[in-house]
């Protein structure tokens, strides 16, 4: 895998899945092959996030650079991303609603 801070730095059919840096000191993402699960803006449900994040709770999300790595009408901002017991990530560049 290697590392990506959005889908565009991945290879056709891949996307950026979010990994936590050995030193659990930030998010990085690594390319990847999309999950089984709604996509980027749609709700949270049991079905999971085919990105593997599911933002505030509500709503799947991705990682980006900018806003151009997010579907249309999702700015590309700086938020805190939880990862279970690994802890918090504040300022975590994710396609928010």
């Amino acid at each position: 895998m290697d590392g990506c801070l959005g889908d565009s730095e991945c290879l056709d059919g891949m996307i950026c899945l979010p990994r936590v840096w050995a030193d659990l000191s930030q998010i990085m993402g690594a390319c990847a092959y999309p999950l089984n699960g709604n996509p980027t803006g749609a709700p949270c449900d049991d079905d999971g996030c085919d990105h593997g994040i599911c933002f505030n709770g509500s709503y799947c999300s991705q990682l980006c650079v900018d806003s151009d790595d997010c579907p249309a009408g999702m700015p590309c901002t700086g938020g805190t991303m939880y990862m279970g017991s690994l802890g918090a990530f504040p300022g975590t560049m994710v396609c928010t609603l």
